[in-house]
């Protein structure tokens, strides 16, 4: 597991989200029936990091889970809730505070083909960042950026050349290098390895973890992959149209989850020998997941539930009409599930998604 550390003193949290909603008003086309709705893609959202942890945060699309990464990095402003970084409210920050806290939170996105400026050398666009907060000497810019290409698998006389002229996972090793110029403190992991091939994923990974020991990097981790969070987090959010309905120690979820969706998303993750070239969807569940803008009542998951099919008929009853707290159930996590025990008591050690 990454950003295990040793040392008496506790570690403070570097990020904390608080009660996030975010709300999007959206107009109806028909000329005829002007509608106005709300589409709600956060609901009620709160979680914390640790200096130098890695957070994965997992589920299928549209569950929200980029959205709330938008707003950490300060390119969305919440409809209600407050994101602290190193305690202070980052909706708060002045002009000079933005520039300062956008240092130290940096993006790696999922695509190195369309992330990195392609009329841009490597020099250049691994200086940029530099350039833009006015940090040093155009030599010193560029010898940090041969440190950093070097460090990450490359090599300084890269520099001159240009985005077409490297495969994907290099092109993902110059970006990893550019987030770095800055020396962040936190990076924002937007599904980092699924545009590349499986063989090369695993090296990227690795790269992130000994990155993470070199620099005390803190990680916030979105993926559709439960194999990268699983190599990668300590602590995992599990999100479902918006909400949260699992949280806690990764090590442990993946042991035995506290939410039937968590262990149906743990079920689905293909064994060591299958090798997957193309992404791979998180959920064999049946169904789709419902539309945002006409969510189930009660608990949004019960359409969909694996457990509510094994419940009587009351119990059954309250999953639909009821809606279940983020609530502590077992080893520090919690659980979105009015039925969370039963669950825990009825799940054996997952056995899928060895590395």
């Amino acid at each position: 597991m990454s950003g295990n550390h040793d040392g008496s003193l506790p570690r403070e949290d570097l990020l904390e989200v608080r009660n996030v909603t975010k709300d999007y008003v959206v107009k109806s086309r028909d000329l005829l029936r002007r509608q106005t709705n709300v589409l709600r893609a956060l609901d009620d959202v709160s979680l914390s990091l640790k200096a130098a942890n890695t957070l994965g945060v997992v589920g299928e699309s549209g569950s929200g889970k980029t959205t709330l990464a938008k707003i950490i990095a300060l390119l969305e402003t919440p409809t209600q809730g407050e994101v602290l970084f190193e305690g202070r409210k980052i909706t708060s920050f002045d002009q000079r505070g933005v520039k300062s806290f956008r240092r130290q939170v940096q993006f790696v996105f999922q695509d190195p083909y369309s992330s990195l400026p392609a009329r841009m050398s490597v020099a250049t666009l691994m200086a940029e960042p530099l350039a833009i907060h006015g940090i040093g000497t155009p030599r010193e810019r560029t010898e940090k950026a041969a440190e950093l290409l070097e460090r990450v698998g490359l090599d300084r006389a890269d520099l001159s050349r240009y985005p077409h002229n490297f495969s994907g996972g290099q092109r993902q090793r110059i970006s990893i290098a550019r987030a770095l110029m800055l020396q962040p403190r936190l990076l924002l992991c937007d599904e980092p390895v699924s545009a590349l091939d499986v063989s090369i994923q695993a090296q990227i990974l690795k790269l992130l973890l000994e990155l993470q020991q070199d620099f005390s990097l803190s990680y916030l981790v979105i993926s559709h992959d439960l194999r990268v969070v699983r190599f990668l987090c300590d602590d995992l959010a599990v999100m479902y149209l918006g909400r949260i309905v699992e949280q806690g120690n990764a090590r442990s979820a993946f042991a035995r989850p506290a939410h039937p969706y968590t262990a149906a998303l743990i079920k689905s993750i293909p064994p060591h020998s299958v090798v997957r070239n193309q992404r791979v969807e998180l959920s064999h569940l049946p169904g789709e997941v419902p539309s945002p803008l006409s969510r189930p009542s009660g608990c949004h998951f019960h359409p969909r539930c694996p457990l509510r099919a094994q419940l009587g008929k009351e119990d059954a009853a309250r999953c639909e009409h009821e809606r279940p707290a983020l609530r502590p159930v077992t080893n520090g996590r919690t659980s979105a599930c009015h039925f969370a025990e039963r669950l825990l008591e009825q799940e054996e050690p997952a056995q899928g998604g060895n590395r």
